[in-house]
């Protein structure tokens, strides 16, 4: 005779992204995971700003250039049956220095100064 136990968990307070960083770049990928039984479901939800559509696909987040205005703050929220837990992540978006148009007249402007110096 043989018995079997079976834990059923909510999910634990383990929720983790990957990477946690205070800033991303556009086109970073962040993951988020949680452990539980049964295995919760993982998503994305924004909390404010301006809407971000097309940039969560499961428990993947997607760094996208309409992130760049100003402190973005996230929550991954992982569930099952037996409950939830979430975790927030705020962070901005690196702005290269040659995204800028005041940047790239700026570029220009010292193209031409050296070109006229030689």
């Amino acid at each position: 005779m043989s018995a079997e136990l079976l834990l059923l968990t909510a999910p634990a307070q383990d929720v983790s992204v990957q990477p946690a960083l205070d800033e991303y770049s556009v086109g970073d990928v962040i993951n988020c995971s949680a452990n539980g039984s049964p295995v919760p479901s993982v998503t994305w939800r924004q909390m404010g700003g301006p809407p971000v559509t097309g940039a969560v696909d499961g428990s993947s987040l997607t760094v996208v250039e309409l992130m760049r205005e100003g402190l973005n703050v996230w929550k991954c929220i992982a569930m099952n049956s037996y409950g939830s837990d979430e975790l927030e992540l705020r962070f901005n978006v690196t702005r290269e220095l040659l995204d800028t148009p005041i940047s790239h007249y700026f570029l220009t402007f010292l193209v031409e100064l050296l070109v006229q110096k030689l």
